[in-house]
């Protein structure tokens, strides 16, 4: 009896101490780290087809995904805005701790090594298509 329960135990033990995935809330995709430069935005007035047109915003980049949780934006017209804290659970990035963080999560649409396409969720379609920028 208690070697089966030494198991069962040991396999509870091994189960509840599995890699943090894509899914869990806390977890940062690697790709994501880094600063990104955005090149497009995707915009309609709610009226007109949605059309992506190109943007320099004149930075270097224009968002900055650090390993720690903090996210630094330097196309921001408020400096009380520009360093914040995110979480990403799934898709979504939920951003907090200035007065211009979303109250709604951006998600993310397409992500790789080098691309990063996130959809602001606002009633209306305003997309960013950024391209990773290497020092």
């Amino acid at each position: 009896m208690k070697p089966k329960y030494l198991l069962f135990i040991l396999v509870l033990g091994i189960l509840g101490c599995g890699d943090k995935n894509k899914d869990n809330v806390g977890y940062i995709p690697p790709e994501l780290i880094g600063k990104w430069k955005v090149i497009e935005l995707c915009t309609t007035d709610g009226e007109s087809v949605p059309a992506w047109s190109p943007y320099d915003s004149g930075e270097t980049y224009d968002s900055w995904y650090k390993r720690d949780g903090t996210h630094i934006s330097y196309s921001s017209t408020n400096p009380d805005c520009e360093v914040s804290r995110y979480k990403v659970t799934g898709k979504y990035i939920y951003f907090s701790g200035t007065p211009c963080s979303p109250d709604k999560p951006v998600i993310i649409e397409q992500l790789t090594d080098s691309l990063l396409i996130i959809n602001l969720n606002h009633f209306e379609t305003f997309k960013s298509k950024s391209v990773k920028v290497f020092d």
